[in-house]
Formats: C-alpha cells, structure tokens, sequence
C-alpha cells in the first residue's frame, strides 16, 4: 500500500503486532512511511509530555533532541521508510529530561503503517558510562604508582593469555603493549637473554602455580638493560584455568646501587688485603 493510502488503523494482524510489541518493549508509535506519527500507546505519549491532538503534526525524529535528529530522519528517508533499527536515539521528556532508547521497526503490510517499538535502555547507558568513567579514573590512578600491574591466564587446555597490562608496563619498557597482549611469547623475548632460562624455570616451577612467588630479571628496553621484579599471585578456577594477577616493578636503581656496593665491598677487601701482606 503506498504512503497516500495508509489507513489510520492498524490491520487486525498489524493490531496483533502492535499487542505483542507493547508485552516485551517499553512503547510502540505507529508510522506512516513519511515518518509522521499516526498514534502513540497513551503510557509512552504521557511519558514523552505530548498532546493526542497534536499527534499528527509530529515525526517520530521531532520528538528526538534536536542534535539527533538529522541522522534519524536521513536513515529513514534512505531506506523509504524501510528501516529495521536504530539504535541508543535520546528522546527529550518534559522538564529537560531524555529517555535514550534503542527503536525496532516492523511494517504492517495490510495497512500500510510502519510500528515502532522503543526499548528503554537510559539506565544501561547510564551505567555503561559510569563504568566507563570509573575505569578511566582506574586507569589514571595506575598511571601514578610506582609499579605495573598485569594478569596472566593459563587455560585448561594449557593456552597462555596476557589479559591485562597497566598503563605504566608501556613506560616502563618503552614499547608499544599491544603487541604483548596478542603474542605472550614475545614477553619471554624482552627478557635479557642471560636471564631466560631462570625465567622459564620460575614459570614452569610448580610453586608458581599454588604459591605467591616472585622474580627478578633483566629486560632489554629501547632506554637500556632494566631490572624488573615480577610478583605473581595464582587463582584457580572452577573451569581449570589458572589465573594469576601480578605487580612489576623496576628495580633498576637499586639492583645498580647493590652491585656498586658489592664492587666497592670487594675492591676493599682486595686493598685490604693487599696492605697485610706489605
């Protein structure tokens, strides 16, 4: 049926439609292909603060905040009112407020009208970007103490994962973490290659796996030879992966200052011990 002849009733299939949409949203608006509203269900039309009679003046994209509206209403004009879904679209409520709502769209052929349901989902977006806030706040903190964190998975099926690097790993080696997170091999690779074999051999130690245990070993960074002390704390899960979370930290200042005091408590001795002998 074409827009000039969209009835101002639902079919009896397309009433059906519109029944079972208002069971498992939270509104339906009814369409004509233009996107002009033919009705709205009384609960959503209170909630958005509109007037029946003033029903038909309106487009389903003049009830969106105005920074929204315009992509709306171009994806409805692109798809010739044939749009399944649009998604997270910020409809303005009385006294300032907006109901952010993901829209999914079924035609009723015998009418000709378009049904729009609305699925509230302000209070998962609120939340979404409250934990999105509080782990950028996480992630600040993180860069101001002294020390990396990182969490290091073995599966059942004996898969090593790298699942988290803190901010200060990247500053702390001088490369790019991305590729550690991909490819843990390649952890293994930064290690100082005098220091390979005590590292393979703390990973693969049996304690690793039921006890806290930690480590120190060079790394070689673009800045140089660094000493870092990792600490590992293991997990284990009701699947049968083993999971450890895990601090690094640079020793480099004080693993240097100890062995300029060996070689200094060593020289000594030797002159020391050269002066009994005159």
């Amino acid at each position: 049926m074409s827009a000039g002849k969209v009835r101002t009733a639902l079919s009896p299939s397309g009433a059906l439609v519109r029944s079972a949409l208002l069971s498992v949203s939270d509104g339906v608006v009814v369409l004509r292909p233009s996107g002009r509203i033919i009705d709205i269900d009384a609960h959503l039309r209170r909630r958005l603060g509109i007037a029946a009679a003033a029903l038909s003046k309106r487009t389903l994209w003049s009830l969106v905040e105005p920074p929204h509206r315009s992509p709306l209403s171009a994806a409805w004009r692109t798809s010739k009112g044939g749009l399944a879904a649009f998604d997270a679209v910020p409809f303005s409520l009385p006294r300032g407020a907006v109901m952010t709502a993901d829209l999914r769209f079924t035609r009723d052929d015998a009418s000709g009208a378009v049904l729009c349901a609305l699925h509230d989902v302000s209070a998962h977006r609120r939340d979404a970007s409250s934990l999105a806030e509080q782990n950028r706040e996480y992630e600040e903190l993180l860069t101001r103490v002294p020390f990396a964190l990182y969490k290091f998975r073995r599966t059942a099926q004996g898969e090593n994962r790298l699942e988290y690097l803190s901010p200060r790993v990247a500053e702390m080696f001088g490369i790019d973490t991305a590729p550690l997170l991909s490819d843990v091999d390649r952890v293994v690779e930064l290690v100082y290659e005098e220091d390979r074999a005590a590292f393979a051999q703390w990973i693969t130690d049996p304690r690793w796996h039921d006890e806290d245990t930690s480590i120190e070993v060079r790394y070689g960074t673009p800045g140089g030879v660094r000493w870092i002390r990792l600490d590992a704390s293991p997990h284990h899960r009701e699947n049968g992966d083993i999971v450890w979370d895990g601090i690094a930290q640079d020793i480099t200042e004080r693993r240097v200052a100890e062995e300029r005091l060996h070689q200094q408590t060593v020289e000594s001795r030797f002159l020391a011990d050269a002066s009994a002998q005159l």
